[in-house]
């Protein structure tokens, strides 16, 4: 049950209330509607709290997610690396099988290895640096999102405090109300002493 449901019910509570007799601003209220309401708050608070534990649990599962997604792009960053170093290794042997390029086999391919290897360098960096962000930003969601769910408790739980308080000040209103009452009545009825 949703705040909504929750003010509407205790709106309708208030509206169904008897006043006192002879006294201003004091009320009856029905006491099985009131626990009945009591009980709906118990739930929607447990709800609450189930809800937040269930936005902690998708924040461990979508950090865990983009951790499965950071390691996926290193090891294909690695294995691409590999690749073309072997690559390189293997266009390096060919060339110095020509004896007639054999130096400019060896310059060149030193050049492409190092070129390579830069830019798998690069690439690493790269695929480190968006799996970074990936994780901090799936953090700060989470984290905007528990804090949104915690708001949005606390924010529930002072307007049905504030509510049950006057309540319970107008109940207390109305029996202290009714003791005042028995206590004037209570003299009346009793009776006078016979004079001797």
């Amino acid at each position: 049950m949703n705040i909504e449901e929750l003010i509407s019910d205790l709106d309708k509570l208030l509206e169904s209330t008897n006043k006192v007799p002879g006294i201003r601003n004091k009320v009856f209220v029905d006491y099985d509607k009131l626990t009945g309401f009591a009980s709906k708050l118990r739930e929607s608070i447990s709800f609450n709290m189930e809800e937040a534990q269930e936005i902690i649990k998708q924040k461990e599962s979508i950090i865990k997610q983009a951790q499965l997604e950071s390691l996926r792009i290193k090891n294909a960053t690695e294995t691409e690396v590999q690749e073309l170093i072997n690559a390189a290794e293997m266009q390096k042997q060919e060339l110095i099988q020509d004896s007639e390029i054999v130096k400019f086999a060896r310059q060149e391919s030193i050049r492409i290895k190092g070129e390579m290897e830069n830019e798998c360098e690069q690439m690493k960096q790269m695929a480190d640096m968006e799996s970074v962000s990936m994780i901090e930003k799936t953090e700060l969601f989470a984290s905007e999102t528990k804090e949104g769910a915690n708001q949005y408790a606390k924010e529930t739980l002072f307007e049905l405090e504030e509510r049950f308080s006057k309540m319970l000040g107008q109940v207390r209103k109305g029996l202290d109300s009714l003791s005042e009452i028995e206590e004037v009545v209570e003299p009346k009825n009793r009776p006078l002493d016979k004079v001797a």
